[in-house]
Parts: structure tokens; C-alpha cells; sequence
């Protein structure tokens, strides 16, 4: 039960996380908050990815969690953006918003969104976009379906509600026989008007804590799909900033865009 609650808290404590972190990763052998990406990163390459996500990430502070946050442009420094500050880190009063957008956009033609943006860094940032687009398709797959971790939460929970109703109908026939054996009067209308009350009250709680129950796991599902839909977007219009083109796609993609298509259709949101 404890791994139950442990796994409770972590999520508790990744869905505090801000523009688009919603996991929870080791940085510096302290606990961040992280996005899919950088997940993939850590769980893939270690010490080595740990350092790109501190080189791609914000390295800010959540103020809510207290915790380092690496949220930020899923190309980060991998392109030469701004090292651990987004540009919605900046405010409009600083001169470094005109810095950084004459950098971008430079009027000599020589800044990463110049026209001569080559095929390599374009072939690279589709590489890293269809990596990430790979990652949150397996989290997809991990979190929803019959065998997926929101369902099984939900299977959980409902076992837990079960297990009480089927305790409190034992403690009911107890009572039942109690009463009976008591007042000697085993067909009493009075001892059976009683019982009918307990069951009653005992299935109309466990109809509304199943009830309850199913309701937090589809918004769970709804949530979650939410997120997944914006993080996929954002990745877009990263790699649209750096290559001045739509992004065209691939199997992760296309697999993605079926995932939330049969959500949405089932759930009719």
C-alpha cells in the first residue's frame, strides 16, 4: 500500500508542474520537474542526457513545489537557443527581449531563422521532434487503455470500494442474526425493516463511490490527453521556429493524432 501511496504523491506532485512539465525526474540528484522529453533523455542516454536536459530546460524554480523545473523549447540548446531560458522566462521590460530577438531575427541574415537555414539542422530537428513525438506516443500507450496505469489506478481503487462494501454486508448479516437471536423474533417485521435499511444505505454508498470513482478516472484520461495534445503542439511549433516549415509527420505522429482521434470520438468531447 505504500508504493501505492508513493505513486499517489508523485503525481500529485508532477501535475504541479508548469508549461508542459508534468513528470517527475532525478537532475542533480534531486527530484525536478520534467517533461516527456526529457524523460526519454534520462532514462535513455543517464548522465549524459541528464546534462542536455539541464542545457535544454528552464533551471528555474517552481513556486508552488519549490523544486528545480526544466520545462522550456523541447530543441532547446541543441540549436543555439537561449541556454536555460525560454524567451517566456524574459519579461518585456528587460532589454534582452530586443537581444534575443535580434539575435533570432537578425537584419544582417546570419541568426538561426535566417533563410539559409541548411537541410542538416533541419534533418537534425526533425530527428529530435520524431524522437520526442516516439516518446509520448509510449506514454500514451502507458497510461490509457485496459492495461494502462490510469485504468489499473482505477481497478485499484475500485478493489479497495469492494472489499469495504463486502466487510460492511458481513457486519450487516451479523447484525442481522445479532438481532434475531436477541429478540427471539426471527421473522420480525420490525428486525427486517432494519436490515432492509443497512443493505440499502451499504449499496447506495458503494454505488456512489463506484460512481465517484469512474468519474475521477475519466478526467484523469481527459487530462492527461489534454497535456499529451499540447506537448505534441508544442513540439510543432518548435520545429516550425527553427525550420520556417510545417512539420510533416511520421509514424509516431500519425499513431498520435489516430490515439486522440478514437478519445475524443468515444468520449465525445
Amino acid at each position: 500500500m505504500n508504493r501505492n501511496r508513493d505513486i499517489i504523491e508523485t503525481r500529485k506532485l508532477a501535475a504541479k508542474g508548469r508549461n508542459g512539465d508534468n513528470m517527475i525526474g532525478e537532475v542533480d540528484g534531486a527530484p525536478a520537474h520534467i517533461n516527456a522529453y526529457e524523460a526519454y533523455l534520462l532514462d535513455k542516454y543517464g548522465k549524459a542526457g541528464e546534462e542536455v536536459v539541464k542545457d535544454i530546460g528552464a533551471g528555474t524554480t517552481n513556486p508552488e513545489t519549490g523544486m528545480k523545473e526544466y520545462h522550456g523549447s523541447m530543441l532547446g540548446g541543441a540549436f543555439g537557443k537561449p541556454k536555460g531560458h525560454p524567451l517566456h522566462h524574459l519579461s518585456m521590460t528587460n532589454n534582452v527581449v530586443a537581444d534575443a530577438l535580434d539575435w533570432l531575427v537578425p537584419t544582417e541574415g546570419t541568426g538561426f531563422f535566417s533563410s539559409d537555414t541548411g537541410q542538416a539542422e533541419k534533418a537534425s530537428a526533425g530527428n529530435v521532434v520524431g524522437q520526442g513525438m516516439q516518446v509520448l506516443l509510449e506514454k500514451q500507450k502507458r497510461e490509457m487503455g485496459p492495461q494502462g496505469f490510469i485504468t489499473q489506478g482505477q481497478q485499484m481503487e475500485e478493489a479497495g470500494i469492494q472489499d469495504t462494501y463486502g466487510t460492511t454486508r458481513e457486519g450487516i448479516t451479523a447484525a442481522e442474526q445479532q438481532l434475531k437471536t436477541g429478540t427471539n423474533l426471527a421473522f420480525s417485521g420490525e428486525v427486517e425493516a432494519k436490515i432492509d435499511k443497512m443493505t440499502g444505505q451499504a449499496e447506495s454508498q458503494y454505488g456512489l463511490n463506484i460512481g465517484e470513482s469512474r468519474m475521477k478516472a475519466d478526467k484523469a484520461e481527459s487530462d492527461f490527453m489534454s497535456n499529451l495534445r499540447e506537448q505534441m503542439n508544442r513540439m510543432m511549433m518548435d520545429y516550425q521556429s527553427i525550420t520556417e516549415e510545417a512539420y510533416g509527420g511520421g509514424q509516431s505522429f500519425d499513431e498520435l493524432n489516430k490515439a486522440f482521434d478514437e478519445f475524443y470520438y468515444n468520449t465525445g468531447q
